[in-house]
């Protein structure tokens, strides 16, 4: 059978849970889609993925933006042809990221990468049990009546002593203005969806900046750095609002 020029057939087993992948990643190194994959039982031939991932860059299902700060590990997002492919599946893409991106917003690509980062390495750890991205959030929020107060980083379920838990993630890079985290504070007093939060930073500055602007919250929260979760998983330290702090195990339970 002949097909048009620029046609390409994709493979519902291989090309499109990687296009997913991509989809709720928003950004993603190409070494973190490769281990995502592999976590997935899809891919373990390096060869094969790249080979893969460059068919479906050549027809715009994914989009390859060079950004300084990743050097030579490539980036992706989802393209406007993989849009469309997954649109048609019946997979939403509400609230997702997509286009190239300006150097100055290089913080959005550092940011998806930094909390893929974070689903990684609790995933080597066989902590993850389930994880919403944002995307997922979105979608939910969006269309559904089971709403989440806020559009969480991600929704995600950890075992915690032999438990299930459920945790509301969010990863703060930059500062935002105060008057900004008085109605995040206020969105996730009214949260019923989840009753656990933990907020992540990349250094104790900000770390403290973010706490000092929760101290009233009587919300279940912790608060702990990126970098010791990725060293120390359940044993990472972590304070609540009220300066108690505690493991992060303990913080869950």
């Amino acid at each position: 059978m002949a097909y048009p020029a620029g046609y390409i057939q994709l493979n519902n087993k291989r090309d499109v849970p990687l296009l997913k992948e991509v989809l709720h990643a928003g950004f993603v190194t190409h070494a973190q889609l490769f281990e995502l994959m592999q976590f997935a039982g899809i891919e373990s031939c390096r060869e094969a993925f790249n080979w893969r991932v460059k068919r479906l860059a050549d027809h715009a299902l994914l989009l390859h933006h060079d950004v300084p700060s990743f050097g030579r590990n490539f980036v992706y997002s989802l393209g406007p042809s993989g849009v469309m492919h997954l649109t048609s599946l019946g997979v939403s893409c509400v609230g997702m990221t997509t286009g190239f991106v300006p150097v100055r917003d290089a913080s959005r690509v550092a940011h998806s990468v930094d909390v893929t980062d974070i689903r990684l390495h609790l995933l080597r750890a066989g902590l993850l049990r389930e994880w919403h991205s944002e995307v997922d959030v979105r979608a939910r929020n969006d269309l559904t009546s089971y709403r989440f107060a806020k559009d969480y980083d991600s929704i995600m379920t950890l075992a915690v002593r032999g438990r299930e838990v459920k945790v509301a993630l969010e990863y703060e890079r930059q500062p935002k203005a105060k008057k900004r985290y008085a109605v995040i504070r206020e969105t996730i007093e009214n949260e019923r969806r989840v009753d656990r939060f933990l907020y992540l930073f990349p250094e104790y500055k900000l770390l403290w900046f973010v706490h000092g602007l929760f101290r009233k919250t009587a919300r279940k929260m912790c608060f702990g750095l990126a970098y010791e979760l990725e060293r120390d998983l359940l044993e990472t330290r972590v304070v609540n609002p009220q300066m108690r702090f505690a493991t992060l195990e303990a913080a869950l339970e």
